[in-house]
């Protein structure tokens, strides 16, 4: 599980105990699911982004940015 995909996962439960999305870094520090102080950063040192539907993605800024696609699976090629 990579580091998106574990801060997604900590938004999903967040939701599944409150029954609403968070709206920032800090509402996730505040609920104890997230330590820290703001926004985490990726590898590079820059800060994630939580968008007002619950999806964690990197920043434009990010070095990273875009993430490569993986390609389709043989199996879906059969």
């Amino acid at each position: 599980m990579d580091q998106i995909d574990q801060l997604q996962a900590i938004v999903s439960r967040y939701r599944r105990q409150t029954g609403r999305l968070p709206d920032s870094w800090i509402t996730l520090e505040r609920a104890q699911l997230l330590r820290g102080n703001g926004a985490p950063t990726d590898p590079t040192g820059s800060p994630y982004l939580l968008d007002s539907f619950g999806k964690v993605s990197l920043s434009p800024a990010s070095r990273l940015h875009p993430l490569p696609t993986e390609p389709p699976s043989a199996a879906a090629h059969q």
